[in-house]
């Protein structure tokens, strides 16, 4: 299957068809990319279990067909897995399963929230710690009453409309939104910048202006200094301006204590409470120790490989971060236009009942004709009304 038909079918899928009981269909996350981990199992390789996508999104059919369980204990009598697909959108496994009506209360309920799969492999590689499962396959699909998921992500869904499907189906805009808030934050942080402030509290506890007529808020420059210092027992770095840290958070710390190198280390200004730092510390300067050798010359290079090393391992991440907020608004972008959809339906569903309901009522054509120039022409009028709006 190539991997625009699989795009496009994880999409069209969700509709239900039309001979389906609408109020017994549950919409499951069967499986997301999420590592899981089992301490208990026997073995150690076993213990952090990885799932690569590919083999998520090749595994995802083999679920069609099978019956519905409960606590992985017995299956659930007429209850049907009859579709089952990869969302390249949301990056899961989604199924839609017929269920008998005692389960679906259950899950209105909120008695039923999360599910699980059990799945075999024809092989695996070591992986970052545990094991990646490759050819794999899934045998069972479980709701759970009183079991704990191994998947937090795999949750279960009522799936009466098309409308509550496409919700359960994709994240919500919002949380989307706040994704992209946390990736900007932490990009500007790399980049050095500081989050534009959005009140004048924040604005000064940041050292910035607050301009009250246009509610913006101008911040102090973030260059550092490059004064470097000879001391009596230290080679000190280039380092910034200390006033641009709260002074009661300073503290050393060991880089290489083999090497004699070591870091101060500060919290931003207006960032330290109780104790604690709430925002990430910042490299303040480096001291080299002149006991183990350390010379000026030395030390600025060693400052000078471990800032470019620093530069390239940031401009990277930086990258990363980039094409992961474009990623994400697209996203945004993709929801919103299913949503969209979803609700069209739903509004054109309910006006076709709705002049149905109003046919219904309309008087037969031997009680029209007894009727006066008024009620002809209100009926009249009303035929017209329906047949226009159904084409």
């Amino acid at each position: 299957m190539s991997s625009q038909n699989s795009r496009q079918e994880s999409f069209e899928w969700a509709v239900l068809p039309p001979n389906v009981p609408k109020n017994q269909v549950l919409k499951i996350v069967a499986k997301t990319p999420a590592t899981t981990f089992h301490p208990e199992d026997v073995k150690p390789e076993y213990r952090k279990r990885i799932f690569p996508v590919k083999e998520l999104e090749l595994a995802a059919r083999s679920l069609i067909g099978k019956s519905l369980y409960v606590d992985h204990l017995q299956a659930i009598p007429d209850s049907l897995i009859f579709r089952s697909e990869w969302n390249p959108l949301t990056m899961q496994v989604e199924s839609l399963a017929l269920a008998p009506e005692a389960y679906c209360q259950k899950v209105r309920a909120g008695l039923i929230q999360k599910a699980s799969v059990k799945y075999g492999w024809s092989d695996e590689r070591a992986e970052d710690g545990g094991t990646a499962f490759l050819g794999l396959w899934f045998r069972e699909l479980s709701l759970l009453e009183t079991k704990p998921p191994g998947d937090p992500g795999a949750q279960v869904f009522l799936a009466e409309s098309k409308e509550g499907l496409m919700e359960a189906a994709v994240a919500p805009v919002q949380d989307v939104g706040e994704k992209i808030k946390e990736l900007e934050n932490e990009l500007n942080k790399l980049r050095g910048e500081k989050s534009a402030p959005t009140t004048k509290e924040e604005c000064e506890a940041q050292g910035g202006t607050w301009n009250e007529e246009e509610g913006t808020c101008t911040l102090p420059s973030d260059e550092r200094a490059e004064a470097w210092e000879d001391t009596e027992e230290h080679i000190r770095s280039g380092h910034g301006d200390k006033s641009k840290y709260d002074q009661d958070s300073f503290r050393t710390i060991d880089i290489d204590a083999d090497a004699g190198i070591q870091a101060v280390i500060g919290c931003p200004s207006g960032q330290f409470e109780n104790g604690k730092c709430k925002t990430d510390t910042e490299v303040q300067s480096y001291l080299f120790s002149k006991e183990k050798g350390w010379t000026m010359e030395k030390a600025k290079d060693w400052f000078s490989k471990h800032k470019s090393e620093a530069g390239a391992e940031k401009d990277k991440k930086i990258k990363e971060l980039e094409e992961s907020i474009t990623r994400q608004t697209a996203r945004i972008t993709e929801l919103e236009t299913s949503r969209a959809e979803a609700i069209d339906d739903e509004v054109q569903k309910y006006k076709m009942d709705l002049l149905s309901r109003v046919e219904a009522v309309i008087p037969q054509n031997f009680i029209i004709r007894q009727g006066n120039f008024g009620l002809r022409r209100l009926v009249t009028d009303l035929k017209k009304l329906i047949r226009d709006e159904r084409a």
